[in-house]
């Protein structure tokens, strides 16, 4: 017979991610895919984005829950926030991360895939904005990768990377 991860190991988790201080998301794959209108479905056995060209640090985090009646929405699904002192009593096993792409500030070209990563290691005295890969000692620990469509970067576009993590 084998255990199960109880509700209160997964809030556990959820809360080191959390508390984390270098959470980066990593952006690549230049490539097309064989069919662009359906991306391959990663693995889960990914250690890197591929043709990765850039990093950007976390924007904002937060602990939600499934709500249907919850103030945001994540692909079709209604979530709301938990306080970081209710997580345990709520069952907050799901963290959101958002980040922002700001116009220019990595290369303008189409991506494929994300990776959020923590443990990123920068070259000493590189500062924590945008990273290209060359800034960069350790990318860390690849905890989720995405798969989609090609996501086009212009000048003038502010993009915002939203994901949650269920641990």
């Amino acid at each position: 017979m084998s255990g199960i991860i109880t509700t209160h190991g997964h809030v556990r988790r959820a809360y080191e991610f959390y508390n984390r201080s270098n959470i980066y998301v990593g952006i690549g794959r230049t490539t097309p895919w064989v069919d662009e209108n359906i991306p391959p479905i990663p693995t889960g056995d990914e250690t890197a984005v591929v043709e990765i060209f850039g990093y950007k640090n976390l924007h904002s985090k937060m602990y939600v829950v499934p709500d249907p009646e919850g103030e945001l929405s994540y692909r079709g699904q209604g979530w709301r926030e938990v306080q970081p002192e209710n997580i345990y009593d709520e069952g907050a096993k799901w963290v959101l991360v958002k980040f922002f792409l700001e116009f220019d500030e990595l290369p303008l070209i189409g991506y494929r895939q994300i990776g959020i990563y923590t443990g990123l290691e920068k070259l000493p005295g590189v500062s924590d904005g945008p990273l290209v890969p060359e800034q960069v000692v350790n990318p860390g620990i690849l905890e989720v990768i995405d798969n989609k469509k090609v996501e086009s970067r212009e000048v003038d576009k502010k993009e915002e990377i939203t994901l949650i993590i269920e641990f």
